[in-house]
């Protein structure tokens, strides 16, 4: 089989905009991998998700891919994939993004999908793991897709018998620096063990890729069941579970001045898992597959959000995203 190109090309052009296995996170300094390609027959639908184009291929057709393209909400429900055309996520981070209110607009970019590129590759320095998946930010995905489209290396370098990708990462960078790729000599290149292509996930068919896919639990339980009524009463009770807790939060509220004290904490302070950071503190999170680490300029405690600057970009993130880095307080 040969790789799609006429897909690959529109990915990359998408790139440049800026479960299967065990997942793979690229590391601070060095990292080397293998990636590989996986084999999928073209179904109805692909058609509908928008992984192909019924004008380019037919059902039936095979092909070898590299990736998978999967934008993410990060909710209160968790992190939610996109469905695309409809999405009403999509259409509330629009709202709120127009609106003219401070703190609606972060919700909004908050809201907005984060693009990224899912892969399967090996961990030359952990073989042992054998082959996981891994979230390329647009830039890595961008640069190895350079590579195997460029006549003079093309997709023999995927594989077992293929060349390692070095992927340098810096995360004291800004986000356009902080990633470098580059392929390994390829006589330093070691042939790894043939079976492991047997190991591949199709990533068109991997569950946790798929639109509408949640990191909450309870939601894919029902996705799972046969009976549609199942997941969409589950959706509606959940809603009203969540309905109810606000509207008794905003009674509470009502009782209170805006700028009166009672000293209590704010509802999602309550309890031990509640994050607690102020301006000034040190703190790490992820942002479209990479980890950053910035301070602390702003709290919004409605909204849960906080304003992070990292060397000249700023970063609306909700509260229960980050993570007190070391040395947490500026000097």
């Amino acid at each position: 089989m040969a790789l799609n190109k006429k897909r690959l090309e529109r990915s990359k052009n998408r790139s440049k905009g800026g479960g299967g296995g065990s997942f793979h996170r690229l590391q601070d300094g060095r990292n080397l991998v293998r990636i590989f390609s996986f084999p999928h027959e073209v179904t109805e639908d692909d058609f509908a998700k928008g992984i192909y184009k019924s004008s380019d291929v037919d059902v039936g057709d095979q092909f070898d891919e590299i990736e998978r393209e999967v934008a993410s909400h990060f909710t209160d429900e968790g992190s939610l994939n996109c469905i695309g055309s409809g999405c009403e996520h999509c259409e509330e981070a629009k709202k709120l993004s127009g609106s003219k209110s401070k703190s609606d607009q972060k919700l909004g970019r908050q809201l907005s999908a984060r693009r990224r590129f899912y892969v399967n590759l090996v961990d030359v320095d952990d073989v042992a793991s054998g082959v996981q998946l891994s979230a390329l930010p647009s830039s890595v995905f961008n640069a190895v897709l350079n590579y195997v489209m460029d006549p003079d290396f093309g997709e023999e370098i995927l594989g077992a018998d293929g060349r390692d990708f070095i992927i340098d990462r810096d995360s004291k960078e800004s986000p356009d620096k902080m990633y470098s790729v580059r392929l390994r000599d390829e006589k330093k290149c070691e042939d790894l063990d043939a079976g492991l292509q047997d190991d591949v996930t199709d990533l068109f068919t991997c569950k946790a890729l798929e639109p509408g896919w949640s990191s909450n639990s309870d939601l894919n339980t029902a996705a799972e069941e046969t009976d549609d009524s199942k997941v969409e009463k589950t959706r509606k009770q959940k809603k009203a579970k969540d309905a109810a807790k606000d509207e008794k939060e905003k009674k509470d509220h009502d009782f209170k001045d805006d700028d009166e004290d009672s000293g209590d904490k704010a509802p999602w302070e309550k309890g031990d898992d509640a994050p607690e950071f102020k301006e000034g503190d040190k703190v790490t999170f992820e942002d479209d597959g990479e980890t950053l680490t910035g301070v602390i300029q702003e709290v919004d405690e409605k909204s849960k959000v906080a304003e992070i600057k990292v060397k000249k970009d700023l970063y609306d993130i909700p509260l229960e995203e980050l993570t007190a880095a070391k040395s947490s307080r500026k000097r």
